[in-house]
């Protein structure tokens, strides 16, 4: 998830960077309520799964 940056410097516009957040956070989590419990860990499963792996 990449989180965009307001139009400004984040530092300098605090709350435009938590709306941000929050939007973003939000879609994510919208997203992931659709799933079920086991689409969600047969996901996680296989990410987990492809750590540390490689192809020759």
């Amino acid at each position: 998830m990449v989180i965009p940056e307001p139009l400004r410097v984040s530092h300098r516009d605090p709350v435009a960077t938590a709306n941000s957040i929050k939007q973003t956070v939000s879609k994510s989590l919208a997203t992931l309520a659709k799933k079920s419990i086991t689409a969600l860990l047969d996901d996680r499963y296989a990410r987990i799964r492809k750590l540390g792996s490689w192809e020759e």
